[in-house]
């Protein structure tokens, strides 16, 4: 798949009114060339506390809110993504 392709492919996928969640958004983003409206980012919506922009990692969020481990074994974009989800809809329910 060329680059060309998959921004294509995304745009095919994201609708302006659409929100689009998950974890450093920005990388992705930027690869593929991209901007969105509607973006909540886990990276931005938890800040680490610690400023200079460091992040806390998607592992470290879920252990820490979610108290359940992810990516233990091999990279999975599927629970990445459900694991930023779950994570903004606890934001939603807490102050």
């Amino acid at each position: 798949t060329t680059l060309a392709q998959a921004r294509e492919h995304v745009l095919g996928l994201l609708h302006p009114r659409h929100v689009l969640v998950g974890h450093s958004l920005e990388n992705d983003l930027l690869a593929l060339r991209l901007l969105h409206a509607r973006v909540i980012d886990t990276a931005v919506l938890f800040p680490s506390g610690r400023g200079g922009g460091s992040k806390q990692s998607l592992r470290a969020l879920a252990q820490k809110h979610l108290r359940t481990d992810v990516q233990a074994a091999a990279h999975d974009s599927v629970e990445d993504a459900l694991t930023a989800l779950r994570l903004v809809q606890l934001r939603l329910r807490t102050p």
